[in-house]
């Protein structure tokens, strides 16, 4: 696998639509990738865009072998290279799984200084972790309401992936639910059902009536109907 990374990137290459599959070509034509040290290179010394692709060709390889690009997509991040280039790292360990990641994911999830794109990778990281050790970061999050809805959103939608048996992760979506904005309200709805949460159903059917955009409204509806149908 190590002498074989362009191969690699031609395969991968085959998959994606059009336009991304000959980005990605030209991103590792005529470069050295003949190691992973030399990707990595490539990923510190690259511009903003070529460093976004490698780092998802990176996190791709990991599907060969996953313990040393785990390794590797954790120096891209700790490198903080460029905003995008991090998120497409964190984003990367998600896809692996990556259990020793989720300090580090909890730590810029709360960090209000870390860029949007950066926390947002992060929840979704956290969401896909299968670790309920991500909950409380995220519960913090959504509870804030001095964040932005689409973070506060993400967190509502991690929650719902982690939270089935949580009576803590399922309150405080229900708490929240109360006053919550559009957006957050329609990631509440949808976590509430993927969670399971059949002690929701009578907050769920006061915001059908309380909100009136119809994408919210319908999320709602979809979200009664899974909960009553298992009811």
């Amino acid at each position: 696998m190590l002498k074989s990374i362009k191969q690699q990137a031609q395969l991968l290459s085959a998959g994606l639509p059009r336009k991304f599959a000959i980005a990605l070509a030209r991103t590792v034509e005529g470069q050295d990738l003949s190691t992973l040290d030399s990707l990595l290179d490539r990923i510190f010394e690259g511009t903003s865009a070529d460093a976004v692709w490698l780092t998802w060709l990176l996190a791709r390889l990991g599907e060969v072998s996953r313990r040393r690009i785990v390794w590797y997509l954790m120096r891209v991040v700790a490198a903080d290279l460029d905003n995008a280039v991090t998120a497409e790292a964190i984003r990367g360990l998600a896809t692996l799984s990556s259990d020793e990641a989720l300090p580090e994911f909890q730590r810029r999830l709360e960090d209000k200084g870390a860029s949007d794109d950066v926390r947002l990778a992060c929840a979704y990281a956290i969401g896909h972790s299968k670790s309920d050790r991500g909950l409380p970061a995220l519960i913090r999050v959504l509870r804030d309401r001095e964040e932005h809805d689409a973070l506060r959103g993400m967190a509502a939608e991690a929650i719902g992936l982690l939270g089935s048996g949580s009576s803590v992760a399922t309150q405080t979506l229900i708490e929240t639910l109360d006053d919550a904005s559009n957006e957050v309200a329609y990631w509440i709805a949808y976590a509430l059902a993927v969670s399971d949460a059949q002690q929701a159903v009578p907050v769920l059917r006061r915001a059908y009536e309380r909100f009136s955009e119809t994408w919210v409204r319908d999320e709602i509806k979809e979200s009664l109907s899974i909960l009553s149908g298992k009811s």
